[in-house]
C-alpha cells in the first residue's frame, strides 16, 4: 500500500490572468510558499506574461501570502509541511495541466528580458529538460546553472527532501537536458544571517534523512557542502570522505564523486593541509579540467605550496574559461578576482614583481578587489627594496 498522503485540502482553482495567448504548448509555473507575502506578488507577476498557469501550494501560510495569490488568478493547493520540500513541490507537479512545467521559489521572479525567451521555449515540443541560470541577489552573489523547465510527465517527480533534485527523473527516462539562454534570479539570501539560519535547518532535514538512507551520496554530498559553508571544516572532511570511499560510489565519474573531490580539496585548504588538498584536486581535475572553481582552486594550492609555474599555467587564459557553464554555485566575479590575486601572488613568487604589481592595478579597477590593496602594498615596498625601484613604480604609475 502507498502510503497515505498528509492533510491536503482540495485546491481552489481561479482563471489565470495572463498576457496574450501564444499559439502551440502550455506552460504551468509552479510554486511553493509558506509566509511570503513580501515577495509572492513580485514572484507572480514576473511569470504572468508568458505562463498560462501559476500553480500555488501552501504550506501553511499564517500571512497573506494565499489572498495574494488568489487575487493574482493563481491555482491555489494546500500541503501539510513534513520537512520535504520535494514532496511539496511534487503536490504543485500534480496539479499544473501545461505541456511544459517550470518552477519557481517564492523569492525568485523572473527578469522581463527572458520573457520572449520563455514565450519562444513554450512553442518547442516538451522533450526536453532546460537549465537555467540562477543569478543571486543580495549578500550572496552566487550563480548556478539549475534544471527549471521539464515535461509535464507524472513519472518526472523531485526526490531528497531538502536540494531538492528533478534530474534523476529526467535521467531514469533518457530524456536529454540543456542549457537555455534563461536567467532567473533569486532574492532568497539577503544577508548572512538569513544564509546561515536556513543552512542549519538544512542540516538538521539532510542528518535525519540520512539516518534512513545512510547510503545516499548526492545527499550526503549536500551535508558535507553544508558543513563546508558553516565552516565546520573537520565534519565536512568526513562527509565527502565517505562519498569518495563508499564501495557504492561505482561511477568514478560521476558529478557527486567529482564535488566530494573538489570540495573536499578546498575543505583542506581552509585548514592549511595543501598537500592534500592536491592529491584530490589532481584527481578531480582528470575528471573534469575545465571546471573554473577547480582551476582556481588547485592555483591556490600549488602557490602554497611553492610551485607557482604550474599555478600560472592553470590560470593562464582566464577570459576563455571563466565563464564555462556549470552546476556548482559560484560567484563569477569573485572567482575571477581570487584568480587575478593568485596570478600575481605567483608572479611575486617567481620574482616578477612589476607584473604582479601590474595586476593587481587593474584588478582594483574592478568591484569586489579591494581586499587586496594590502597586497599591492606590500609589492609596492618590496619592489622599492630593489636597485631599480624607483624606476619601476614611476613606469607602473604613467
Amino acid at each position: 500500500m502507498g502510503k497515505k498522503k498528509k492533510n491536503r485540502r482540495k485546491a481552489t482553482v481561479l482563471p489565470i490572468r495572463q498576457g496574450k495567448k501564444i499559439s502551440g504548448h502550455t506552460l504551468s509555473v509552479c510554486l511553493i510558499t509558506k509566509n511570503e507575502s513580501g515577495r509572492i506578488d513580485k514572484a507572480i507577476r514576473s511569470a504572468l506574461p508568458f505562463a498560462d498557469e501559476v500553480v500555488v501550494v501552501d504550506t501553511g501560510s499564517t500571512d497573506d501570502t494565499v489572498e495574494i495569490a488568489k487575487k493574482l488568478g493563481a491555482k491555489i493547493g494546500y500541503f501539510e509541511w513534513c520537512d520535504d520540500f520535494s514532496a511539496a513541490r511534487n503536490a504543485s507537479l500534480d496539479m499544473a495541466t501545461g505541456d511544459w512545467i517550470m518552477w519557481l521559489d517564492a523569492d525568485d521572479y523572473v527578469p522581463s528580458t527572458e520573457w520572449p525567451k520563455l514565450i519562444k521555449t513554450k512553442r518547442m515540443p516538451p522533450n526536453q529538460g532546460l537549465m537555467v541560470r540562477l543569478k543571486n541577489e543580495g549578500w550572496a552573489k552566487e550563480s548556478c546553472w539549475q534544471l527549471r523547465l521539464f515535461p509535464n510527465n507524472p513519472k518526472i517527480r523531485f526526490i531528497y527532501p531538502v536540494h531538492e533534485q528533478i534530474a534523476p527523473s529526467l535521467k531514469n527516462l533518457n530524456m536529454p537536458m540543456n542549457f537555455s539562454d534563461i536567467t532567473i534570479i533569486h532574492t532568497g539570501y539577503e544577508d548572512s544571517e538569513t544564509v546561515a539560519k536556513k543552512r542549519a535547518k538544512n542540516l538538521q532535514i539532510l542528518k535525519r534523512y540520512l539516518e534512513q538512507h545512510p547510503y545516499d551520496a548526492p545527499c550526503r554530498f549536500n551535508l558535507g557542502f553544508t558543513y563546508l559553508a558553516l565552516g565546520i571544516y573537520d565534519q565536512a572532511i568526513l562527509e565527502f570522505t565517505k562519498i569518495i570511499e563508499s564501495q557504492n560510489m561505482r561511477n568514478r565519474k560521476s558529478l557527486t564523486y567529482f564535488k566530494a573531490l573538489l570540495y573536499l580539496g578546498r575543505a583542506y585548504l581552509h585548514l592549511g593541509l595543501a598537500e592534500k588538498a592536491l592529491q584530490v584536486l589532481r584527481e578531480a581535475y582528470l575528471i573534469n579540467s575545465s571546471e573554473p572553481l577547480l582551476r582556481v582552486s588547485l592555483a591556490i594550492t600549488y602557490n602554497s605550496l611553492e610551485r607557482p609555474q604550474k599555478a600560472l599555467k592553470l590560470l593562464d587564459g582566464l577570459d576563455s574559461w571563466i565563464n564555462t557553464p556549470s552546476p556548482l554555485p559560484v560567484d563569477l566575479e569573485a572567482l575571477q578576482n581570487e584568480a587575478k590575486y593568485h596570478t600575481a601572488i605567483a608572479f611575486e613568487k617567481l620574482g616578477n614583481l612589476q607584473k604582479a604589481v601590474d595586476i593587481c592595478c587593474k584588478a582594483l579597477q574592478s568591484k569586489g578587489f579591494d581586499e587586496y590593496k594590502d597586497y599591492l602594498g606590500y609589492l609596492v615596498r618590496e619592489i622599492c627594496k630593489t636597485q631599480n625601484g624607483l624606476g619601476i613604480i614611476a613606469k607602473l604609475a604613467r
